[in-house]
Formats: C-alpha cells, structure tokens, sequence
C-alpha cells in the first residue's frame, strides 16, 4: 500500500467505518494535524457520519482513547490501492480462484489476476 505521506489541514482524505461492512467511503477534510493525532470533518454532513472523525496519524485508526472510531482513514492513493486490491480479489474470486494464506500470491492478488487477465486478452486492472 502506497504510504500516507505528509497531511497538512485543507487535504481531502477517506474514512472507513470497520463497524459497517459495505460502507462507501466518507470523504473528509482534515482540520486538525497534531504529533499523534488528526481530526477531520466531513466535507457532506450526513445522518450516518460522524461530525468530527479523530484518529491517530500513526496507525490511520482510532486508537484506543476515548474518541475511539471503528475505522480508518486513507489518502486519495491508498483509498485507490484498496479498490484495486478489491476488484482483483472479486475478479479471482469470480473466476475460482483462491489465494490461500500461505500462498505464494497471498500478497499479490492484483498481480495474479493481471496475469490471469493477460492470458485471456483482457485489460490490467
């Protein structure tokens, strides 16, 4: 996964709520940068999200303080990699292909089904 790199307040990030499964998602702004943790609001109040999302900026997640959220955030590449990653894992599973755990594509699920999709003609996910 590509790495966070420097956040600064104004960037536009993803959080996703681990607690809701199929969550699309909710686009935040950061507005808040501190040596450990980050705020952001989103930037489309909604009823299901969050009026102000605080997470650590070590670990992308809530951490385990009071301000606890089941998510994690992901910068624009990251949220790209995620989908990626996803769809290959879709795609495989589709065709009947498992990755087991100790497997020698465990961690290159995008590689495995590109070459899979290179052999029938098909484009590069």
């Amino acid at each position: 996964m590509p790495e966070l790199g420097p956040v600064k307040i104004g960037d536009t990030l993803y959080v996703r709520e681990t607690y809701r499964r199929s969550s699309e998602p909710v686009e935040v702004v950061v507005t808040k940068v501190g040596r450990v943790w980050i705020e952001m609001d989103p930037k489309e109040k909604t009823p299901s999200a969050w009026p102000t999302y605080r997470m650590r900026l070590d670990t992308q997640d809530g951490g385990r303080g009071g301000d606890y959220h089941s998510g994690y955030f992901m910068s624009p590449a990251q949220l790209a990699w995620r989908d990626r990653e996803y769809a290959a894992g879709e795609y495989l599973k589709k065709i009947g292909v498992g990755i087991t755990w100790d497997g020698q594509y465990r961690d290159r699920t995008v590689e495995l089904a590109n070459i899979i999709r290179a052999a029938e003609g098909l484009p590069e996910l």
